[in-house]
């Protein structure tokens, strides 16, 4: 893994997480993203699952801040 960084909303990973996150939170507020029966939700949540597995096992480089450069 190299030493450069990324920024937090350029991570796979945090997409992923993210995109399941909030379709646990739909399905738990009783929020229907139109007539699946929650089909749509659960999808999302797999999807966003899948997202994270991907982005952590491609990952090259850290998140965190991007330093600057000394002037």
């Amino acid at each position: 893994m190299s030493e450069l960084t990324k920024g937090l909303l350029q991570s796979k990973t945090i997409w992923g997480a993210l995109l399941s996150l909030l379709s646990s939170l739909a399905l738990m507020m009783g929020w229907d993203l139109g007539d699946t029966d929650q089909l749509a939700e659960h999808i999302a949540g797999l999807v966003g699952g899948i997202l994270a597995i991907y982005g952590r096992c491609k990952a090259d480089c850290k998140i965190g801040r991007k330093k600057k450069l000394a002037t």
